[in-house]
C-alpha cells in the first residue's frame, strides 16, 4: 500500500487507527478472523471485499477537502479540513431474527457506540503512531444511512445490518 502524504490519506490513516482502537469495536471483533493476516482490526481502507467477515469498516476518502486561509497576526496559511466516509457492517445475531427492533438497537449499540469512542478519542495523542502524532481532529459526525440486507438477499449475504457516517476533519 502507497504510503499516506496528503492532507486527505493521512487523516484516512487517522480515522482508520482511531476505529480500531475502539473499545466497542475492539469487543464486537473478538475472535472473528479476517482474511487478510495484516488487518486483525477488521478496519479497511476502501479494500474491502464482499465475503469480508463481519463485522468490518470501511473508511473512504468522503466527499473531498480543502484549505482555508487562517490569517491573523503575522502569520498566513491553509489550515486543512474536508470529510471522510465511514462504512460499518455487522451480522444480526440468530436470536434477532424474528425481532426487528432488537436487531437495530444491537447494530446501533455497536456502531454508534463505535462512533462515540472516535469522538472521545479525537485529536488525542495517537500511542501507535511512530512519531508521536495525534489521533484525526474529528469535528463533527454525522450518520447517512441505517439499514439491513433485503430479506431476498438473505441466502446469498446472510442477515446483517449496515450504517453509513460522514466524519468531518480539520483544523479550519
Amino acid at each position: 500500500m502507497l504510503t499516506a502524504t496528503a492532507p486527505s490519506t493521512i487523516a484516512a490513516h487517522k480515522l482508520r487507527r482511531m476505529l480500531a482502537a475502539s473499545p466497542t469495536w475492539l469487543a464486537a471483533i473478538t475472535g472473528v478472523i479476517y482474511p487478510d493476516s495484516d488487518n486483525a482490526s477488521g478496519v479497511y481502507l476502501r479494500d474491502c471485499r464482499g465475503d469480508t467477515p463481519r463485522p468490518h469498516a470501511v473508511v473512504s476518502l468522503g466527499q473531498g477537502s480543502k484549505a482555508t486561509l487562517a490569517s491573523g497576526g503575522f502569520s498566513n496559511g491553509l489550515l486543512w479540513g474536508g470529510s471522510l466516509g465511514v462504512y460499518l457492517a455487522v451480522d444480526t445475531p440468530v436470536e434477532y431474527w424474528d425481532d426487528q427492533v432488537s436487531a437495530e438497537f444491537f447494530a446501533g449499540n455497536l456502531f454508534d457506540g463505535t462512533l462515540f469512542d472516535v469522538a472521545n478519542l479525537a485529536n488525542a495523542d495517537d500511542p501507535t503512531a511512530a512519531d508521536g502524532e495525534c489521533y484525526l481532529n474529528a469535528k463533527s459526525i454525522q450518520q447517512l444511512d441505517f439499514g439491513s440486507s433485503p430479506p431476498e438477499d438473505w441466502p446469498s449475504t446472510g442477515r446483517f445490518h449496515y450504517a453509513l457516517y460522514l466524519v468531518e476533519w480539520g483544523d479550519a
